[in-house]
């Protein structure tokens, strides 16, 4: 694959960063653009060749000043555009069918702007549909990795869930989440459950979906992101107080839901615990036997 040249790379930064902001920071920008080109270009005529010569050229910086604004116009304009597609895209899901009916590139924007909604920045890698990291969210200074698997009728093995523990773990990343229009084999379910990484099978996904449409981006929902629960983990929240010794308790910090985690740093490496299914939002923490400790936080 040929190598983007420097302007093709600021450009796709450029992208990003206007998708990720509030509508009216394409404005703010266009205008800094033309206010810091515009003078900059002056300055450097004058320090080429002198004032006389630079005030002949006078043109010239008004010239390159409209045509960086110009430029970050489109830029902010297919930023909007790309925004509003992906938002109607998210709107008219009605379960797993329209889901699945979706292309794989498709199935990726749906899933970066439910992120997005929850206020989540999202880098869209783009790396296409034979998998490794599809998106790459951002938030309180956590890294969060997505694979996305638009199966219809094929099963999520473990051996996917794996190589996602291995990419995280080469990436240096906070955590994992594996999303999939199709099902998960109780193998690669337990595998994820025993290993941190969050799997979300066409079951849980419609209810997650549902979760944030209708919102706007700067309206994150109270139940928690997007990968924060799964049919089991929502059958096995506790109600009123009672609950079954095995059954995942509720966070003692945010009343959500927890999944059962296994320590990977510090003295308790190794060690299974319950741990709050809105992480990193929430970092309540919970030993699998025992009394509750509320306001405990995740190492």
């Amino acid at each position: 694959m040929a190598r983007r040249s420097l302007f093709d790379e600021f450009l796709a930064d450029l992208f990003a960063l206007l998708r990720e902001r509030p509508w009216w920071a394409g404005p703010l920008v266009i205008v800094v653009t033309g206010a810091v080109l515009g003078p900059g270009v002056y300055a450097l005529l004058v320090t080429v060749f002198n004032a006389d010569m630079a005030q002949q050229l006078r043109g010239l910086p008004y010239l390159f000043a409209l045509s960086g604004m110009t430029l970050v116009a489109a830029v902010w304009g297919l930023a909007l555009i790309s925004n509003w597609r992906d938002g109607r895209c998210l709107e008219r899901q009605k379960g797993i069918e329209t889901i699945r009916q979706l292309s794989w590139r498709q199935f990726e924007q749906l899933l970066a702007a439910a992120y997005r909604r929850q206020g989540y920045a999202v880098d869209d890698t783009g790396r296409g549909a034979d998998g490794g990291i599809d998106l790459i969210l951002h938030r309180q200074g956590q890294r969060t990795i997505v694979q996305a698997k638009h199966w219809r009728s094929w099963k999520v093995g473990v051996g996917v869930v794996r190589e996602l523990l291995g990419v995280r773990v080469s990436e240096g990343a906070d955590d994992a989440i594996l999303v999939t229009s199709g099902r998960a084999t109780p193998q690669a379910e337990r595998f994820a459950r025993d290993n941190g990484i969050q799997l979300i099978d066409g079951t849980a996904l419609v209810p997650l979906i549902g979760t944030v449409q209708g919102r706007r981006a700067a309206e994150a929902p109270t139940a928690g992101p997007l990968s924060s629960a799964s049919p089991s983990a929502t059958a096995a929240a506790s109600v009123g107080g009672n609950r079954e010794p095995d059954s995942a308790p509720a966070c003692p910090n945010c009343g959500e839901p927890m999944a059962q985690r296994i320590a990977r740093h510090g003295r308790h490496k190794g060690n299974a615990f319950w741990g709050c299914t809105r992480f990193p939002t929430c970092r309540g923490v919970q030993p699998i036997s025992g009394p509750e400790t509320r306001g405990a936080r995740e190492r």
